[in-house]
């Protein structure tokens, strides 16, 4: 009788323990998903022009994400995108950079089950055409300067500037909707007023 019941002891222990052990696992492996909010400082269309070290026209060619030193914890990793953008032309360029691909890096992303999603940053999409006000981050990597605020997909059917999540950010910025033609105009003639 005493070897059946340490057998049967045995055995709700061991089910149970492995009952545990698949809970935990599944809880480790279940996707992580993140959500931020930045508050972003409004920036003016000639801060839009002035501060940046460029504003390019290119296209997303590939992304890449990857863990970088948090830009609130120092003792925490944010997930960063690494776009890779091939300039088409440069509407502002006081730097004067000569780049024909730039690396622009934004806080959010996805790795493998983790996901951070961080409201007021940028976003990109492979094959999507864009204008990003740019500035140096370090070695060459760049950030989107005033984040959401600096960066905004080109329709290629109509020419205009912004999705329908971008246009009331960029109408803040600059008054109205404009098309690309009408945005390179503007832009020259910030650049030309003192």
């Amino acid at each position: 009788m005493n070897k059946k019941i340490t057998i049967f002891i045995s055995s709700i222990l061991f089910i149970s323990l492995l009952v545990i052990a698949i809970f935990v696992f599944k809880k480790l492996n279940s996707p992580i998903s993140i959500g931020m909010h930045i508050t972003l400082a409004k920036i003016s269309s000639t801060e839009f022009v002035t501060q940046s070290d460029a504003i390019v026209i290119g296209t997303v060619k590939k992304l890449k994400t990857s863990k970088e030193n948090s830009f609130t914890n120092s003792d925490h990793k944010d997930i960063t995108t690494n776009a890779t953008i091939e300039i088409e032309k440069y509407i502002s360029n006081p730097k004067n950079l000569s780049f024909k691909e730039i690396i622009v890096q934004a806080i959010g992303g996805a790795i493998g089950n983790q996901t951070l999603t961080v409201e007021g940053s940028s976003t990109f999409n492979v094959g999507e055409r864009v204008v990003v006000a740019i500035k140096n981050k370090h070695n060459n990597v760049f950030t989107v300067y005033g984040l959401a605020q600096g960066k905004y997909s080109i329709d290629d059917d109509n020419n205009n500037i912004g999705t329908e999540k971008e246009l009331p950010i960029f109408e803040n910025i600059f008054g109205k909707k404009m098309s690309l033609d009408e945005f390179e105009k503007e832009i020259e003639y910030i650049k030309n007023t003192p």
